[in-house]
């Protein structure tokens, strides 16, 4: 709902959850064509455990999408 008199910004980036690990942010995403809505899902990890979230979460979505 925030508006700063140029209409509803197109995306907001949350860059204060780098310094935590561990931490998970959402945030409604928007396609570039604005007519869909998403979620976007940022996640912070040291750089082996996050290796192994990505390759987790990359395996996780082609089992839904099979």
């Amino acid at each position: 709902e925030t508006d700063f008199g140029l209409g509803r910004p197109a995306k907001a980036e949350l860059v204060s959850i780098d310094k935590t690990p561990g931490t998970v942010s959402l945030a409604e995403g928007r396609d570039a064509d604005a007519h869909a809505a998403g979620v976007e899902i940022g996640v912070v990890l040291p750089e082996a455990e996050m290796a192994r979230f990505s390759s987790c979460f990359a395996d996780a979505l082609e089992e839904l999408c099979d």
